[in-house]
Order: structure tokens, then C-alpha cells, then sequence
């Protein structure tokens, strides 16, 4: 049986309704200590240039000041200092206006070394979420996934879905469901149920879950329980992004992190209306 709950989202508070600045960012961080099996999901914030590109990354207390990365052949591959790099996830480029999904690296002072996908995209106005309707938005999914059973080789995997994401803005939840991958995976898809929607954001709670599923639509155990936790962890972070001539959101993105003893998946995600 895969895992089913889903520890509360990240410490941040998911229901800020300040509408966001011209050129602020906001999104969210699947990290990974360098070297080691375990998982963060943060939430992030940044800034544009008055150009439209990527200006900076906050992390916490550090923050990433994006410079064209002339030695590499990626377009759109940015540098900062101490090693820090953003390179465009190729899978998911330009899968919504003005969301930028990077494959990011940084090097805190005095600290280890932290890599994973993060997703960025200028917030939309909590005040021009709907209250009531429902919305159906389609789009792409790029995961990392690393068995830790025994016996299993401990290399990364990357897949790219199909996404699709249903809310419900009267009851204030949203389902996700991500298939239909690139090449073969352990599971046939991901299914996530119930998750909170509080302003311009999306977060896992308690009364969520989610599973993995075979092509039976059979529960798939990946990850496994963890010391810290029995059920393991999974969490997840959206947000909505961008606005149409009326206000209205033109995408949802966001991370997801499930992780236990026995494997490690991080995902990141966008969709649109009509996707």
C-alpha cells in the first residue's frame, strides 16, 4: 500500500491575500541536501528585471542574484556566486507565461551545498480568485525519482507527464493527477486528493492525501514509511500565476515532495485553462 497522509504544508502561511507586487515572484523549492537521500519543499520568493528575466531568488536568508551564464550552451542558463546555477528545465520551458521552472543549485555560506527543481511565476491577486465554480486545467509535470530499496540502483530518473488539475473554488480544494509519462516508471501515476485552497495558493493539509498507482489503478508502494515519520512525507505547494485582461489566473504550478525510506520522488508542475 503506498502512503496516504500528508504532513500540514510549509511553515509560511498559505493564506497571505496582499496582492503581490509588478515584478515579485513566488513559488516553490524541491531540495535536496547534496549527497544525501532527503527532501525539502519551501516556499520561495523573487524578482524580475525590468526586462522580464529573472533578477533574483530568495531563499530564506540567501538569495540568488541571477547573472547570464555565458559559458553554457543552455539558453536562459543563469549563474550567481559560490557555484550557484538556475538552468531552464528543458521539458518545461515555456509551459506557461511567465513561469520560469529551473533546475537550481546554491552554495549558502558556511553551509552544505543544496540542488532540485524550482518553480517561479509572478503570483495572481488573491482578490481575483473566483469563490465559486469549478476549473479544469491541463499542462506538464517534470518528476526525479530515486529508489532506496535494497538492491535497488540508487540513480536518478527523470520523467516528464501529463498533468491535470481540477478546483473546486466553492469548496476550496483541488485534485491533481499526473500520467502518461515519457518512459517506464514504477507507478502509472500519481493521485492527489483534497488539497487546501487558501487565497492564491495551494497546500497540502492534513485532511488530504495522496497515492501512487499502478496501471490497475492499484495502490503502488514507492517510498515507504521513514524513521521520522510512519506514513512517510508528502507535501505540496502550488500557486495560481499570472492574469488576464479581467484578472483572472492564466496558471497553476507547483512542487511536490514524497519521500521515505524506501524512495524519493520531487516533482514540479504547471497547468492552464484549455492546457
Amino acid at each position: 500500500m503506498s502512503l496516504a497522509a500528508c504532513e500540514p504544508a510549509p511553515a509560511a502561511d498559505p493564506c497571505v491575500q496582499s496582492d503581490p507586487g509588478k515584478r515579485a515572484l513566488a513559488g516553490a523549492y524541491v531540495r535536496q541536501n547534496t549527497g544525501t537521500p532527503k527532501l525539502e519543499l519551501i516556499p520561495i520568493t523573487g524578482s524580475l528585471r525590468r526586462n522580464g528575466r529573472l533578477h533574483k531568488i530568495f531563499i530564506g536568508d540567501d538569495d540568488f542574484d541571477a547573472r547570464r551564464d555565458r559559458d553554457s550552451e543552455i539558453d536562459g542558463a543563469l549563474k550567481g556566486f559560490r557555484g550557484a546555477r538556475a538552468v531552464p528545465v528543458e521539458a518545461m520551458r515555456d509551459a506557461a507565461e511567465g513561469v520560469f521552472v529551473y533546475d537550481f543549485n546554491y552554495h549558502p555560506l558556511r553551509q552544505p551545498m543544496f540542488d532540485g527543481l524550482a518553480v517561479l511565476g509572478t503570483p495572481t491577486a488573491p482578490s481575483s480568485i473566483p469563490d465559486s465554480g469549478n476549473s479544469v486545467l491541463r499542462g506538464r509535470a517534470f518528476l526525479r525519482i530515486i529508489s532506496l530499496a535494497e538492491g535497488a540502483e540508487s540513480k536518478v530518473q527523470e520523467l516528464t507527464g501529463k498533468a491535470e488539475l481540477r478546483v473546486s473554488h466553492g469548496s476550496k480544494i483541488a485534485n491533481l493527477t499526473i500520467d502518461q509519462f515519457d518512459t517506464d516508471a514504477p507507478f502509472e501515476s500519481i493521485t492527489w486528493r483534497r488539497v487546501k485552497l487558501c487565497g492564491a495558493r495551494l497546500a497540502s493539509s492534513g485532511g488530504g492525501g495522496f497515492q501512487l498507482l499502478d496501471d490497475q489503478g492499484e495502490p503502488v508502494l514507492f517510498a515507504g514509511a521513514s524513521d521520522a515519520s510512519p506514513a512517510g512525507t508528502a507535501i505540496f505547494d502550488g500557486r495560481f500565476y499570472g492574469a488576464d485582461s479581467g484578472g483572472k489566473s492564466t496558471s497553476i504550478g507547483g512542487g511536490i515532495l514524497i519521500q521515505g525510506d524506501l524512495g524519493l520522488i520531487s516533482a514540479v508542475f504547471v497547468v492552464s485553462p484549455g492546457g
